[in-house]
C-alpha cells in the first residue's frame, strides 16, 4: 500500500518548490524526455500517464485530456537492424497480426522531421471480439540502428481527430544528440552549484521574516474547486526545532546550532465529500554556512476523530576524513503499518539544499539563463536523487516580470512560476490542473466555508 507521504507527493513538492506548468500560445505544452533524449509539443491538457523507471528501457505514455480521452501514446526508441524505418514499421505491425481477426490499412505515408523521412502508418482492426480499434504507427530513424518509435491507439470515431493530433505532435520531435545533452547538463549543474556556492550568510538572513499564505485550487467552468492551502515561515531557529515534542532544555549540543528555518503548514482536501483532509507539517533547517541541513515532514490523514500519520526525517551530514563528500540520509516511517525505511545517499556537485527549493527564487538574480540542481526527490515511488532544470526567461507579456520554467526528474513537462519585478510570487499552476496563488486569511475562510470545507479541526 502506498504511503501517504506518496499518495500526496505531487502537491507537496509543488508547494515547497512553487513551480508550474508552461502554456504556449498555440494551445501546446512542450514535455521533455532525458531518458529518450527529445522533447515534442503535446495539445494543452494532455496527461503523462506512464514512463520508465530506473533500470527499464525508456518509455513515455500521453493520454489526451478529454474524459474519455480521445487517444493515447506510447513513445520509445529502438535499436533495430532493419534497413529502414518502412521495414521496422512493417515488422512492427506483423508482431501482433495473430492476436486479431482482420486488418484495414487506413493511411500510409511518410512524414518529414526535421532533416530525416519518417514512416507512418494508420490501421483498424478488429479484435476477437468483434470490437475496432485504430493504431497509428510512427517510426524515425535517429542513427545508425537507432529509431523513435510511437504508437498511437484511438477509436474508428475518433481517428481523424487522432490523426490530425498525431501529425501535428510528430512534427514537432525534436530528438537530440546524447553528447550534447550530457554536456549541455553538466554545464547548467556547473551554474547552478556556482550560484548555491556565491550564497553568503548575509543573503541567507534576507529570508528571515518571509511569511506567505497560499491558496490552492482548481480552476474549473464557472467556479473554482478549492483543493488545499499552506503557509510558509522563516526564521531563524536552532537545530532541535525540527523536533517539536523536544524541549530546547533538552536540546544536544548538535541541535543547539543556530542556521535557517522554513516552516510549512499545509491541508489539502483528500475527499471533500467524505471530509478527509491531509494537514502537512514541514520543519527544515540549515546551517548558515549551508553544509548541514535536517528536516522531519508529518502528514496526518484526518477524518473526524480518526487519523493516521506518517513522517519523513531527513539529514545531510559533512564531508569528513571518514566520509570525504557529503551524505544524505533519510528515514520514512508510516506509524499505521509498524513501517520504518531507511534510504542513503552521497551527495554530488550542484545540491540544492532542501530549505532553498522553494525560497531559492528570492536569492539569485532574475536573468535570462538555463541552470540546474541536484535535488532529494520525494514524489518518486521510491526516494532519489535527480536533476531539477530551471529556465529563466523575462514575461514577454509584461514588463519587468520573470518566469521561470522547471523541471524535475528526467522526464515531464516544464513547469512554471511567474514573479514581480520585486521577486515576489504571483502565480503558479501545476501541470495536473492545480493553481496555487498567494492569499489571506479571511479569502481562504470565505472560500472554504461557502465549499462546506474545514480549515481546521
Amino acid at each position: 500500500m502506498p504511503p501517504m507521504l506518496s499518495r500526496c507527493r505531487s502537491l507537496l513538492l509543488a508547494l515547497c518548490a512553487a513551480s508550474c506548468c508552461l502554456q504556449t500560445a498555440w494551445g501546446t505544452e512542450t514535455i521533455y524526455s532525458n531518458s529518450l533524449g527529445l522533447s515534442l509539443k503535446v495539445p494543452d491538457g494532455t496527461n503523462q500517464v506512464g514512463a520508465s523507471q530506473a533500470g527499464q528501457p525508456a518509455f513515455l505514455v500521453l493520454r489526451e485530456g478529454s474524459d474519455p480521452p480521445r487517444w493515447s501514446l506510447r513513445i520509445e526508441r529502438l535499436i533495430s537492424e532493419a534497413a529502414t524505418a518502412t521495414d521496422l514499421l512493417l515488422e512492427l505491425i506483423g508482431r501482433g497480426a495473430d492476436q486479431v481477426t482482420s486488418v484495414e490499412i487506413l493511411a500510409r505515408e511518410p512524414l518529414r522531421i526535421g532533416d530525416q523521412e519518417a514512416s507512418t502508418t494508420w490501421i483498424s482492426e478488429s479484435q476477437a471480439n468483434g470490437k475496432k480499434v485504430v493504431f497509428g504507427w510512427l517510426v524515425l530513424p535517429t542513427v545508425r540502428n537507432d529509431y523513435v518509435v510511437a504508437t498511437a491507439i484511438t477509436l474508428p470515431s475518433q481517428w481523424e481527430a487522432c490523426r490530425e493530433d498525431m501529425a501535428a505532435i510528430f512534427t514537432s520531435l525534436d530528438v537530440q544528440d546524447p553528447k550534447s545533452m550530457v554536456e549541455d547538463r553538466e554545464s547548467m549543474l556547473e551554474t547552478g552549484h556556482s550560484l548555491v556556492q556565491s550564497l553568503t550568510e548575509d543573503d541567507l538572513r534576507k529570508l528571515i521574516g518571509f511569511k506567505e499564505l497560499r491558496r490552492v485550487y482548481r480552476d474549473g467552468s464557472g467556479s473554482d474547486t478549492e483543493v488545499g492551502y499552506s503557509l510558509i515561515e522563516v526564521a531563524e531557529a536552532p537545530r532541535g526545532m525540527i523536533k517539536r515534542q523536544r524541549s530546547p532544555d533538552r536540546y544536544s549540543a548538535e541541535e543547539q546550532e543556530q542556521g535557517l528555518l522554513v516552516m510549512e503548514h499545509s491541508r489539502i482536501v483528500a475527499d471533500a465529500q467524505r471530509q478527509v483532509y491531509v494537514d502537512l507539517l514541514s520543519l527544515q533547517w540549515m546551517s548558515w554556512d549551508m553544509k548541514r541541513e535536517a528536516w522531519t515532514i508529518t502528514a496526518t490523514r484526518r477524518q473526524g476523530e480518526a487519523r493516521a500519520t506518517e513522517t519523513e526525517v531527513g539529514f545531510r551530514t559533512e564531508a569528513s576524513l571518514g566520509s570525504p563528500r557529503p551524505r544524505l540520509h533519510v528515514i520514512k516511517q508510516d506509524d499505521e503499518i509498524g513501517l520504518r525505511q531507511p534510504y542513503e545517499w552521497i551527495v554530488p556537485e550542484g545540491w540544492l539544499p532542501r530549505p532553498l527549493t522553494g525560497l531559492l527564487s528570492r536569492l539569485i538574480p532574475h536573468r535570462p539563463q538555463q541552470v540546474a540542481f541536484v535535488i532529494y526527490d520525494h514524489t518518486a515511488a521510491v526516494p532519489a536523487l535527480t536533476i531539477r532544470t530551471d529556465v529563466w526567461s523575462p514575461d514577454p507579456t509584461i514588463d519587468g516580470r520573470w518566469i521561470l520554467e522547471s523541471r524535475v526528474g528526467e522526464q515531464g513537462f516544464p513547469t512554471r512560476i511567474l514573479f514581480d519585478r520585486s521577486r515576489n510570487f504571483l502565480r503558479l499552476s501545476q501541470p495536473g490542473g492545480n493553481t496555487i496563488e498567494p492569499s489571506t486569511v479571511t479569502d481562504i475562510q470565505r472560500r472554504w466555508d461557502q465549499a462546506g470545507l474545514r480549515t481546521e479541526e
